[in-house]
């Protein structure tokens, strides 16, 4: 014990370079092996294979051998034998570094064969870096003086990041660096010379761990030396908690050291702890959605997926595990839903697709499933969650509709067809009573101005009212015809949107007004540049018959005002025409845009009840709407809309 210890406290020369074989048959690997200990004054050599190793360790000197197990042509084992056999070489230190599976037979393979150790990838390279440091302080004792060599290994073990103790055969702590004081709570003084066992293992574990040193003294065999391993240490408080522990054993000339290497875990614990918390309540809560929820591996294989799936599906979770969620598949979709599914695995990317699944009762129903990457807190992929909605009901609805929708759009032409028939009658029909009751109405009007002209002189004068009674009639019946025509021909003009300056088009028909009548009294305020989206003709229509009708009806007044303007409601923009004149009583509103319907006489004011009715039919052609509010004597306001450029542009899109 005392000679260990001071062993472990002496000074050492260092020796330079020192030199580490890497046999691997992959170049990127011994890359790796650069990186994991580059700042160090290692020299690392690279062979190969097999035989380069041989012919590498013949020519030269190195202190460990970092050996892979599966090469071609001479494995890893066969190599290490050689080497073993080879009577100058033979003390050479061989780790296995290897990928391969965590078998037992392939450690106990290793250590048949002459190696001190079996380091599984992922490599953790502080436990990689620690051993080779040891092996390498055993190098250089055997090469220098051993007390300067335990001390080199004491002082890169000192300031290691985890915890490293040693001991001896009788388990007396020979070796306990900085964190494992601050791990334990012993002080370097308080550990060394004490059982190792009484300091840090728990009671329960104590029994265990003295059957596993009795077994390996007496076979040379340790289970768990090479591997790194969780188990519950004790600290100087008596509080346990977890740590990750790796044990190597290293022969010397006094008995074996067995080296520890020790991290606390009490964090990471935690943090799994919380995480497996999280799982659970994504679990239940996704046990309780109302929609199907799964997840799977990197492998691609389905891990878990929610009671609805099962309650779906009618299988148990170890049914649809792996990749027996793809039994229920609908044969015709399961090529296609799989591509999908590896590809978008293969790019790590949000993927959605539809296809059919058989439900519980044998019906197989149309799924929409969605899936989302999932990385860990490393930021490395994991593999994927993702959802299911029934969307079959739907699917038939959609269906349903489609059909509908050509059934409507066959029947849309045909009525298409019917009414662009009726229309070209219509205007046929229109042309024939046009021409039919123009040419009687002029043989009336005609003979009636030839009876004044020609016997004016020899006629009374209630004959000659008589004669002017049936000229004005004609003309009201010709006026009648044209206007009727006009209505008619609203509906079929064909309309060009474009944006229109209405109070200039106001200002025209105005003057117009004031050119026929000069001599009337009338005050017109027109709002500045109101602005509207429409067809010109159509609009022009619109203002003519408004602006006409209050001019009439404000023509008994010796003094009468019109306006014309705007105003916004509910972002909604209202055109209006307002005047002073007749007005009407609001209980005759209704009448007022239907065709023929007047609210005042002949004689009051002349007129063929058609303009309003013209009015309100361009003011639908533009998706607008129209009113008014009046009231006797007090004069009338019209108001209208006319669906924005805004609406239709939407509408377009």
């Amino acid at each position: 014990m005392e000679l260990e210890t001071r062993r472990m406290n002496s000074v050492d020369a260092p020796i330079s370079p020192i030199r580490i074989l890497v046999v691997d048959d992959r170049p990127e690997n011994f890359l790796v092996m650069e990186a994991v200990f580059s700042g160090t004054d290692y020299e690392l050599v690279q062979a190969l294979s097999g035989p380069e190793a041989l012919e590498k360790v013949r020519g030269g000197d190195f202190a460990v051998i970092l050996m892979d197990a599966q090469m071609p042509k001479m494995d890893g084992f066969e190599t290490a034998r050689r080497i073993r056999n080879d009577i100058k070489n033979h003390k050479i230190p061989i780790i296995f570094i290897t990928a391969i599976d965590r078998e037992q037979h392939y450690v106990h393979r290793a250590y048949e064969v002459g190696a001190i150790d079996f380091i599984f990838k992922p490599l953790d390279a502080y436990v990689l870096q620690s051993k080779v440091a040891l092996l390498v302080e055993l190098y250089r004792k055997d090469r220098q003086l051993k007390q300067s060599e335990l001390r080199g290994r004491h002082d890169f073990l000192e300031n290691a990041l985890d915890a490293s103790v040693a001991i001896n055969e009788k388990q007396q702590v020979v070796f306990w660096n900085q964190q494992a004081e601050k791990i334990f709570g012993y002080t370097k003084a308080e550990a060394l010379g004490q059982i190792m066992a009484n300091l840090i293992v728990p009671r329960p574990l104590r029994e265990a761990h003295q059957q596993g040193m009795a077994h390996f003294l007496k076979t040379g065999q340790g289970p768990i030396l090479g591997r790194r391993i969780e188990v519950t240490a004790l600290r100087k408080n008596g509080s346990e908690f977890p740590i990750e522990l790796t044990i190597s054993a290293l022969a010397s000339e006094d008995g074996w050291l067995f080296y520890s290497f020790i991290r606390d875990i009490t964090n990471r614990r935690k943090k799994e702890n919380l995480i497996r918390e999280s799982e659970r309540r994504f679990r239940l809560m996704a046990d309780m959605a109302p929609v199907m929820i799964w997840v799977t591996g990197r492998d691609q294989h389905c891990t878990w997926c929610n009671q609805c799936w099962l309650d779906f599906t009618g299988r148990t979770l170890e049914q649809e595990k792996g990749t027996g969620w793809a039994d229920g598949v609908h044969p015709e979709d399961l090529e296609r839903c799989l591509e999908i599914y590896g590809k978008a695995f293969e790019e790590r990317r949000d993927f959605t697709l539809e296809y059919r699944l058989r439900r519980h009762d044998g019906q197989y129903r149309w799924l929409l499933a969605r899936g989302t990457p999932l990385y860990d807190e490393n930021d490395e992929f994991s593999g994927y969650v993702g959802s299911c909605v029934d969307l079959h009901d739907q699917k038939e609805a959609q269906e349903t509709l489609r059909r509908t929708h050509d059934e409507l759009e066959h029947l849309v032409q045909e009525r298409t067809i019917a009414l662009t028939s009726a229309n070209h009658e219509l205007e046929s029909f229109s042309y024939s009573v046009s021409h039919d009751l123009r040419t009687p109405l002029r043989a009336i009007a005609g003979f009636s101005q030839a009876l004044e002209e020609d016997y004016g002189k020899v006629l009374d004068q209630e004959a000659l009212h008589y004669l002017r009674r049936i000229r004005s009639g004609t003309e009201r019946m010709a006026n009648l015809i044209d206007d009727l025509l006009g209505l008619s021909r609203i509906s079929r003009t064909p309309m060009s949107r474009q944006e229109l300056d209405l109070s200039a088009m106001v200002k025209e028909v105005t003057e117009e007004l004031r050119a026929e009548q000069p001599g009337r009294a009338v005050t017109f305020v027109i709002q500045p540049d109101v602005r509207a989206f429409a067809d010109a003709g159509l609009c022009l229509v619109i203002l003519e018959n408004l602006l006409h009708n209050a001019w009439k009806y404000t023509s008994k007044h010796a003094e009468a005002r019109i306006e014309f303007g705007f105003f916004e409601q509910d972002g909604e923009k209202i055109y209006f025409v307002r005047d002073d004149g007749a007005g009407f009583a609001m209980e005759y509103a209704n009448r007022l845009f239907g065709a023929f319907q007047r609210l005042h006489t002949e004689e009051e004011f002349s007129g063929s009840g058609i303009g309003l009715a013209t009015v309100r039919r361009v003011v639908h052609r533009h998706g607008g709407r129209i009113w008014a509010e009046a009231a006797l004597e007090q004069g009338a306001t019209f108001y209208w809309t006319l669906e924005p450029k805004e609406k239709l542009d939407a509408a377009a899109e």
